[in-house]
């Protein structure tokens, strides 16, 4: 890995404040006391020096990840919480410099494709992200420091899958960060949900790693004595205060100076974390005598030159589509469990609905009518439906969009439209299969042998628009669970006013912009005509049903029904790209 001299990162006057649950709320009231924001950390100050590595450590609540991402200039992650306060890299302000150059950001969470080799993963972002002539050379360097050299060719794997190792996976993750070479990395709880070996292999790889010039900051929850013995800084919070910032093993003679020695044969990490956990009615007590005995003033700051400044690649949106494409079409090959849900699902849809319409549609009386009506609304609400879970792949690459978002790794634009070009098509493909199985099972009609046509390009546009609703559903919503319940309720009110359950003449006048919003109603209405455009009236009879446009209330053209459908198709998918574009941006700084 090559060596730069890093950078020195600073804080000034840090205070974070956030609301009170609703219980505290209600114990405050009865107590009498103000219900105002509670602090969480209040007038906090302090300086890491370049090429360091440091552990913020406090228990749960001190404000740990809230500082780190206040450091990190994660904004988004301080939703819902009152910040204030100044950092500065090398004494110049961070908002005088591009921050996102010199900086790394390791999640908590591994957010990588699980069907990628590791080479593959990091051949991905330096594609991307490094010129031509360097990057084949910086995946190499990144595979040997980290020592994934044995699992490089390996896949992630997951929860079904098994893959490599989570201490593998998450060095993964960093390596992600380091193709950058950046002066100061951070890292949210990386030793979450490893073991004991993987946890202290990982913190020696990240003092590694600060040994060649890089400032390395992270959160650690509840470290042993091995991984302690590792860190060369620590800051402790508690109480909403800075206890101690320093080097670690002077954090044991700091507080056994101030009367809590730390029992011999006990983990220094656990005794710290003790006493600035409010176990005892001593807690405020023993808050005040740290921050007495600590002076967090930082002093005047003197301004440096920033040496280390990564100029990432720009990549043309032609090259970006085609790594995203070639990562998509991979990732859709190799899970396989997917695809063969999908091709069996389609099989046994396409043998039920022939096992129990075949041939329904041949005859020519008013019967036949119905039966062609509602067997085309069933297929377009089935085929709706399916496109609409379908955009469920958003759902599950989000949490990787946002981490390659923040680190710019390609443009939001790129990103939805291979979704469109290389995972769409697939799933096309399948419709147009099962539509003319059933199309000419069913015995739909084949008097023009253009009407199978335009009905597959009618089911097309609606597989497009429910996917367009699907996407902006999954991605303006945060919680997950919410849009899935969401994606059928909208699905439902467009059903409704699609003219098959009420007709369009007795939908009411206050209800009618829902109307003229389903894409069922121009879908279904455009299938209709198409289907009885060669209808002969004079064979059905003169029952009601035997003039089906008229008994449906259609006054709208086949070819102004298409054309409305286009249109709704790209108005929707463009508000699904506008969603995108707003959660890039809260996150590309």
């Amino acid at each position: 890995m090559s060596n730069h001299t890093g950078v020195e990162i600073a804080w000034k006057n840090f205070e974070v404040k956030g609301p009170l649950t609703k219980t505290e709320k209600k114990k405050r009231k009865m107590s009498g006391l103000p219900i105002d924001d509670k602090t969480i950390i209040r007038n906090a100050n302090g300086i890491i020096s370049a090429g360091t590595f440091t552990a913020i450590l406090g228990p749960s609540g001190s404000g740990k990840t809230t500082l780190l991402n206040f450091l990190a200039n994660r904004i988004y992650y301080l939703k819902g919480l009152k910040v204030s306060g100044e950092v500065y890299i090398n004494g110049h302000s961070r908002s005088d410099i591009d921050f996102n150059s010199i900086a790394g950001y390791v999640m908590q969470d591994d957010v990588i494709m699980e069907t990628m080799t590791v080479e593959e993963v990091l051949t991905f972002t330096a594609k991307l992200r490094l010129p031509k002539e360097t990057w084949k050379e910086k995946v190499d360097k990144v595979i040997n420091s980290l020592e994934l050299h044995n699992c490089k060719h390996s896949r992630v794997g997951g929860v079904l899958k098994k893959g490599i190792s989570g201490g593998e996976k998450k060095r993964v993750s960093i390596g992600i960060e380091m193709l950058i070479d950046p002066a100061i990395l951070f890292l949210d709880e990386p030793t979450t949900g490893l073991d004991s070996y993987n946890s202290e292999n990982l913190v020696k790889n990240m003092r590694n790693l600060s040994k060649t010039g890089i400032t390395v900051i992270c959160t650690i929850h509840q470290p042993n004595s091995f991984i302690y013995a590792n860190f060369e800084n620590v800051l402790l919070l508690g109480g909403g205060n800075t206890a101690f910032h320093g080097d670690a093993q002077q954090a044991i003679l700091h507080f056994n100076n101030l009367g809590y020695p730390c029992p011999k044969f006990s983990n220094p990490a656990e005794h710290l974390l003790a006493l600035l956990s409010p176990i005892d009615d001593t807690f405020n007590e023993r808050m005040e005598a740290f921050r007495k005995s600590f002076n967090s003033e930082v002093t005047e700051l003197e301004e440096k030159e920033i040496s280390h400044i990564f100029k990432a690649k720009e990549s043309t949106v032609w090259e970006e589509l085609w790594m995203l494409g070639q990562r998509i079409i991979k990732n859709f090959v190799r899970n396989r469990m997917i695809l063969l849900f999908k091709i069996i699902g389609n099989t046994v849809f396409i043998l039920l609905t022939l096992m129990a319409f075949f041939d329904i549609c041949s005859g020519t009386n008013a019967t036949s009518v119905m039966n062609r009506a509602g067997v085309i609304f069933f297929i377009l609400v089935f085929l709706s439906f399916m496109a609409v879970n379908a955009s469920g792949a958003y759902a599950d690459e989000k949490a990787m969009f946002i981490r390659e978002q923040a680190s710019k790794t390609y443009k939001p634009v790129s990103y939805f439209f291979s979704k469109l070009f290389f995972e769409a098509p697939f799933d096309l493909t399948i419709r147009v299969i099962v539509i003319f199985c059933i199309y000419l099972g069913v015995g739909l009609s084949l008097a023009n042998p253009e009407q199978i046509f335009i009905f597959v390009g009618i089911v097309i546009l609606v597989e497009l628009c429910a996917r367009g609703w699907g996407t902006f559903l999954v991605i303006s919503i945060p919680d997950l669970q919410a849009a899935s319940a969401a994606a059928p309720f909208l699905m439902i009110i467009q059903l409704l006013f699609a003219g098959f359950f009420i007709n369009y003449d007795n939908i009411p006048v206050y209800l009618i912009w829902l109307e003229y919003m389903s894409m069922f109603k121009y879908s279904w209405s455009a299938a209709l005509e198409n289907e009885f455009n060669t209808w002969d009236q004079a064979k059905c009879g003169q029952a009601v049903l035997c003039d089906p446009i008229d008994y449906f209330s259609i006054i709208i053209s086949l070819g102004i029904n298409i054309v409305i459908l286009a249109c709704l198709v790209v108005a929707i998918n463009f508000l699904a790209f506008l969603a995108l574009l707003n959660l890039s941006r809260k996150f590309r700084l």
